[in-house]
């Protein structure tokens, strides 16, 4: 299939949305397909702006507008009509209704530009990837073939769905309603409706051939890592270890979304940082419960320590998890922690389901060494050993070999584009221009605002990318929502995220800097620019391995 844009915009925060993507993104039975994602319709039949969530041109049939609805739960009250979609507030306005209007909305627009796709065959979808749809389905307001629920997405692939839909739209209109039999969508049909409607979307001019090549890579790692979960899947404590860049993060996340499809709860999911706490719980939705371990202390009230949780445990108000994911388990493991954590799940961290994952040797940033009863505990998890860098291109990762000293994986499995990371010296006031001159110089390659990062080795009010000279290039803090904005923070804090283009700056700094330097390389997956203000102290602690 050809999907349009190639790759998930990064605002994107629907866990369903990202689940139908996936699985389009996976199909490879259907090359002439045409899938548009997050279509802007501006002129909407009853809003005045909206979008539809995906619209899928099929060669030889029709048109499809799908609707997702990534909730765990879906109910309509029998006394209000009302929809009751997880913990949305209820809505009047159905989800079959909203498919609809985006579906006529996009034939009007079709048709205002040539009147003869308006013969083609239109139907909508809405698919419920995660719950399975229990409201009636005699309900005069939709068609039982315009549903696709969990329970069906598991029976046959979403393309088949797809097309039944179609058929018996087809069916209905020429036998029920006595219509003319619709055109089948040639490729011409369909290239003109790419054409009509991808403007819609607002695309930035990006190079789709280097873009097209970096995602397909991703997805192919991604899937091999999920082969191997399910080799390992059926052991109740697992201990994913390796170095960044080795898909630490994505096995938790899928392994988080396994355990609330078999355990019918959502598991906890632990980590050190807030944004990559931010990250797990906007790609995990309703499907877990994230938080970092400062958070859950606060939020659970440990003032009176294991022993207080352990009375609220008995006494039915505090309710232990039946699976516990942890990321960044070197930050998060110290034996403080581990005695609240093993009332935090059935069965402990013993004998419960526990998944962690770490990476003692080259991101432990915060901890000295792991406890020796950590280590203890956690050897008698099923371990499973990550060699491969799957995130960096290669010159990226042999940057980041060269200036940290370290050497954490045996091979980086994408493909060489020739393009390497690039080192500006200069005095502390030619950075302005410098990182000005830069940001330029990615926007012109196709790099947006939400495409770049800069990340600094102190903390963000005291880095470059926050001092008053420089306010005319417009950033703004990591945490501060914005599509537009280029936006800056610490290596320490953006520690298990990535981003195509990473800008570091303020480097060396702290007790440890050739580790704080492997973990702000090694969160590009495309562009690395490093802006060095003070050479000679950068040569000293970076270089002198090299040399």
């Amino acid at each position: 299939m050809k999907l349009i844009p190639i790759s998930l915009p990064p605002q994107t925060v629907s866990l369903g949305e990202k689940e139908i993507f996936l699985r389009f993104q996976a199909d490879r039975r259907h090359p002439d397909w045409v899938v548009l994602h997050s279509l802007d319709l501006a002129e909407h039949v009853r809003l005045q702006r909206s979008e539809a969530d995906f619209v899928v041109l099929i060669p030889g049939h029709g048109i499809v507008v799908v609707e997702v609805k990534g909730h765990a739960l879906v109910r309509r009250d029998a006394h209000t009509g009302q929809w009751c979609l997880g913990q949305d507030p209820p809505r009047s306005r159905s989800p079959f209704r909203q498919a609809s209007d985006a579906m006529f909305a996009v034939r009007e627009r079709l048709v205002r530009h040539h009147h003869r796709l308006g013969a083609l065959q239109f139907e909508s979808v809405v698919v419920f990837p995660f719950a399975d749809f229990r409201v009636d389905h005699d309900s005069s307001e939709w068609h039982h073939w315009q549903v696709v629920d969990r329970q069906e997405l598991n029976a046959r692939p979403l393309a088949d769905c797809l097309v039944h839909a179609l058929h018996c739209a087809q069916r209905d209109a020429v036998e029920r309603r006595g219509r003319a039999l619709p055109r089948s969508m040639s490729a011409e049909d369909c290239e003109e409706a790419r054409s009509v409607l991808r403007p819609q979307i607002g695309e930035a001019p990006l190079d789709r051939t280097r873009t097209q090549r970096r995602e397909e890579e991703l997805a192919q790692w991604t899937g091999d890592l999920t082969t191997l979960l399910d080799a390992v899947w059926s052991n109740d404590r697992l201990l994913l270890r390796g170095g960044p860049g080795t898909g630490k993060t994505g096995l938790l996340i899928e392994a988080a979304r396994r355990a609330f499809l078999e355990d019918g709860s959502p598991p906890l999911v632990l980590c050190f940082n807030r944004l990559l706490a931010t990250s797990l719980q906007g790609a995990l939705g309703e499907c877990a419960q994230v938080s970092t371990l400062n958070a859950l202390v606060s939020q659970l009230d440990f003032a009176a320590g294991a022993r207080g949780l352990a009375a609220r445990r008995a006494s039915g108000e505090f309710r232990p998890a039946q699976t516990l994911i942890i990321d960044e388990a070197q930050d998060v493991m110290h034996p403080d922690a581990c005695e609240v954590l093993n009332l935090c799940v059935e069965g402990g961290l013993q004998a419960g389901r526990v998944l962690a994952a770490l990476d003692v040797d080259h991101q432990n940033l915060r901890c000295e060494a792991t406890s020796l009863s950590t280590q203890t505990l956690l050897s008698s998890y099923v371990s499973v050993d990550l060699w491969n860098n799957r995130r960096n291109l290669p010159r990226i990762s042999a940057t980041a070999e060269l200036y940290s000293g370290f050497r954490p994986w045996r091979h980086t499995l994408r493909a060489d584009d020739g393009v390497r990371a690039r080192t500006h010296y200069g005095a502390r006031l030619d950075m302005i221009r410098i990182l000005g001159e830069t940001l330029t110089a990615l926007h012109s390659e196709g790099f947006g605002p939400q495409d770049i990062v800069i990340l600094s080795g102190c903390r963000p009010p005291d880095s470059l990318a926050a001092s008053p000279e420089i306010q005319e290039l417009r950033l703004i803090p990591y945490d501060v929502p914005s599509t537009n904005q280029v936006r800056y923070t610490s290596i320490h804090a953006f520690k298990g995220l990535e981003a195509p283009a990473v800008i570091l700056t303020d480097l060396p700094h702290g007790p440890d800097p050739q580790r704080l330097m492997l973990v702000g390389l090694t969160r590009s997956t495309a562009r690395v620019h490093l802006l060095v203000d003070r050479p000679e102290p950068f040569r000293q602690q970076y270089l002198r391995s090299a040399t």
